[in-house]
């Protein structure tokens, strides 16, 4: 696979691919079908020029860790305790919490706030409108009425994301607001820069970063993909620490063209074959994965295969992905997902046959409750080690666009 793949545009400027601009239709509708390309020149400028700007107006060490949140189901609470043990900073971290009222309205509260705090770490996952709303108070709190020059926001997942596009599936207009547009826009007002793992579209940086906001989104993929390959048993560590997947066994699956970008940059990575299927609905209205003959004889040559997704919602694509996957020989199927949705029928279709194992992280708390059967089949990794190593990189002023160490998980 050539890096052009996978690597983003060196444009200067933002640029929707042509023939996918938004455009008016005939009633004077804006229609939005597609994403744009964010160049990583673009991006990676605005961010080196607001790290320049916070070198000069405050000091770095000087900072207070927030959790938007305090709950064992997601990696907020880990995160806390391992900050109270190890503080980073000049102050020990803190939580919000939230005082709900017989007639419906919500009061937040910041336990233990540091006043002197010149940057603020505000962390955990950004689900739900109230989410959103706890994130905006919290940074007016701190810049407005205390002392904070800057507020970094690291979303460990950013919902309303995929509500990114007003057409349907046909690509016919649909009467809908942009619900990712509005919550970016008013996250740009008070967040001086946005850390986001694993958004699901551009979406979300073009709209932070058309208010020059900067947005630098992070993809876990090598802390997910090599836990999840040493567990299971199909990865060895070689003499140099570097991981090893044999090629000849293990295939690296897509369950559409799309822009699986990390799925392809784990195959890179690893030096293995990445193929990717094609989705149709059949006679009876089921929806099946189709590799194309040439793809289908790679995978038959081997009999393990894993895929990766930015989401895990129904599982549905997880399970018609496995089902696919064993009719071409595949004994072994394992799924990484970065964050655990967990609606619908997702018990049902994960304990499907075709899935060996999953892989989710704690980045958000799921829907679901992971419980019974399937729970036997999946794994959780957190990401909190993630989220430290990236605040203390931060701390230090590390360039994340241009550092090997963390260019990579950019996609």
């Amino acid at each position: 696979m050539s890096k052009e793949n996978i690597e983003r545009n060196n444009s200067g400027h933002i640029f929707f691919p042509k023939g996918e601009e938004p455009y008016r239709d005939s009633l004077g509708h804006l229609v939005i079908a597609h994403s744009p390309d964010i160049p990583f020149e673009y991006s990676s400028a605005l961010w080196v020029m607001k790290n320049l700007e916070m070198n000069e107006t405050l000091d770095r060490e000087n900072n207070q860790i927030v959790m938007l949140n305090l709950s064992p189901n997601d990696l907020t609470q880990t995160l806390f305790e391992q900050y109270q043990k190890s503080p980073s900073g000049l102050y020990a971290p803190t939580y919000v919490w939230d005082q709900k009222h017989e007639d419906g309205e919500t009061e937040f509260y910041v336990e233990n706030e540091a006043t002197g705090a010149q940057h603020i770490y505000l962390v955990g996952p950004l689900e739900y409108p109230s989410d959103y709303i706890r994130a905006l108070t919290t940074a007016d709190h701190f810049k407005e009425r205390l002392n904070a020059k800057a507020v970094t926001l690291i979303a460990s997942s950013l919902g309303s994301n995929r509500s990114d596009k007003n057409v349907d599936s046909k690509g016919n207009y649909v009467p809908k607001g942009i619900t990712i547009e509005t919550m970016m826009e008013l996250l740009a007002v008070k967040m001086d820069r946005i850390i986001a793992i694993e958004p699901h579209s551009s979406l979300a940086q073009y709209y932070s970063e058309r208010n020059r906001t900067p947005f630098l989104p992070l993809s876990p993929w090598e802390l997910l993909t090599s836990k999840m390959a040493l567990e299971s048993g199909f990865a060895s560590i070689k003499e140099n620490g570097k991981l090893f997947i044999n090629p000849q066994e293990v295939i690296v699956i897509g369950p559409d063209a799309g822009r699986n970008w990390a799925a392809k940059r784990i195959a890179q990575h690893y030096a293995l074959t990445y193929v990717s299927g094609e989705k149709k609905r059949v006679n009876d209205g089921d929806v099946k994965i189709i590799f194309q003959p040439e793809d289908k004889i790679q995978i038959e040559k081997r009999n393990k295969a894993f895929g990766y997704d930015d989401e895990v919602d129904s599982g549905g694509t997880s399970k018609i992905l496995g089902r696919a996957l064993r009719k071409c020989g595949i004994k072994e199927f394992y799924m990484a997902g970065v964050h655990a949705k967990l609606v619908g029928k997702w018990g049902e279709n994960l304990e499907d046959p075709g899935i060996t194992a999953l892989y989710l992280t704690d980045s958000r708390k799921p829907i679901g409750k992971i419980e019974g059967n399937v729970a036997e089949k999946i794994r959780m990794v957190s990401i909190a080690p993630l989220i430290t190593d990236i605040i203390d990189a931060d701390i230090q002023g590390i360039d994340f666009w241009h550092n090997p160490k963390y260019s990579k998980m950019i996609l």
